[in-house]
């Protein structure tokens, strides 16, 4: 649905390429005014808008509070009625526009529940400015998208080399029943050792699982199956980026979780299910069990009945890659906080008996200077290059997030 304060207008075509603009860069762009259009539909003056908008919602019980932080607001006048005209033979003055984004600004960003909203929105609109109150204002929105400028991460990723690995561990004592004899479970999980994860670059990463069975027999060993058991298949476990989020709108807040992206597990299943992004193979290897005997002095103290018992050691290893296209890692003070963390979950059998391994990172960027959205045309060139995963809402330019100052 249209405002009742403005509403689109073929007399004021916007041109904006598809391109992802690093905070700090210049947005450039162009309208092709129709005069003849301008003249029927009783345009004065064409403008047009930078706006970047935080924007929240919180809902507690039956009441909504919201909350609103302007990050950028720029105006340009184009054309005023009698100021240039078209050549001849044409009814369209095509009008260029630049504008310069601050130096420090947060992602694009767009988290919305039925119980909680927080959007960072950017867009340049074309303005036809109507004079009187009684008349409604003609607009073009084209949805930006923005990012923070990461000199940093761009090296990493021009680079591409893994030097060495930093490993995270997790460690659980885990039982079969109420009264059972205790089996130890750890998980591991070897990164890149980089200071942070730049977006659509390469991240290898090695997921290394380990059971070791209470002591046992071999004739016990063999007389059923092992506990607890390995995963065999890399979907048997669960790897994710986890987004956690502060919102604040008025006096409320919120700190929604939500899994971001999908590595391994059922969420991967599905996602590639939809038609997402293929998933990099993964390489398997669980080996056959290590049986190994009780030490001699675990045996002395707990006397002959420990003779001939030992713990069978498994282990599962999976390698493969990895790529984020979430918004990087942000914060606007005391109202929306975005950070991410890896997480591993392995299940087992029993309750309370699943295996988790949490590890905060930092998603940046990874880009110094503008670049073609993925998948857009530039120049009559398609280019590979970055994306980031809004919603669709997002580029909506009817969506009422974007209706700010229109009248104005």
């Amino acid at each position: 649905m249209l405002s009742r304060l403005s509403s689109t207008s073929s007399a004021i075509p916007l041109h904006v390429p598809p391109v992802i603009h690093p905070s700090g860069s210049m947005v450039e762009g162009h309208v092709a005014i129709n005069l003849r259009l301008v003249h029927e539909e009783d345009i004065d003056e064409v403008q047009v808008r930078l706006r970047g908008v935080g924007q929240t919602r919180v809902d507690e019980g039956d009441s909504s509070s919201y909350g609103k932080r302007q990050l950028v607001r720029d105006n340009l006048i184009l054309w005023t009625r009698g100021s240039a005209y078209p050549e001849p033979g044409s009814d369209v003055l095509p009008v260029p526009f630049s504008f310069k984004l601050p130096a420090q600004l947060p992602p694009s960003f767009l988290h919305r529940t039925v119980s909680c909203q927080a959007a960072v929105r950017y867009s340049v609109t074309a303005v036809g400015v109507r004079r009187g109150i009684l008349h409604v204002n003609k607009r073009q929105c084209v949805p930006l998208t923005v990012i923070p400028t990461d000199t940093v991460g761009a090296s990493i990723k021009r680079k591409n080399a893994t030097h060495s690995w930093r490993t995270y561990s997790k460690d659980e004592r885990i039982r079969r029943g109420l009264w059972g004899a205790y089996s130890t479970v750890s998980v591991q999980l070897s990164l890149p050792d980089i200071l942070m994860l730049p977006l659509s670059s390469t991240i290898p990463y090695t997921i290394t699982v380990t059971t070791k069975s209470p002591p046992l027999t071999r004739a016990q060993a063999a007389a059923r199956p092992l506990f607890p058991p390995i995963p065999d298949a890399p979907d048997a476990l669960e790897f994710v980026l986890r987004r956690r989020m502060f919102v604040r709108a008025g006096v409320d807040t919120a700190r929604p979780t939500t899994d971001a992206a999908h590595f391994l597990g059922a969420g991967a299943q599905r996602a590639a299910s939809r038609g997402g992004r293929a998933r990099p193979p993964v390489s398997t290897n669980v080996d056959g069990g290590q049986w190994l005997p009780a030490a001699a002095d675990a045996r002395e103290k707990k006397g002959r009945a420990e003779e001939g018992k030992g713990t069978w050691v498994q282990r599962a290893v999976f390698e493969s890659t990895f790529s984020l296209d979430v918004a990087p890692s942000f914060e606007i003070d005391n109202f929306i906080v975005c950070s991410y963390e890896l997480v591993v979950r392995v299940p087992f059998p029993g309750v309370g008996n699943d295996l988790k391994l949490e590890v905060p990172v930092v998603v940046t960027s990874g880009i110094d200077a503008p670049l073609p959205r993925s998948g857009a045309t530039v120049s009559g060139a398609a280019h590979d290059a970055p994306t980031l995963d809004l919603p669709p809402a997002y580029w909506d330019p009817e969506d009422a997030g974007w209706r700010d100052d229109e009248k104005v």
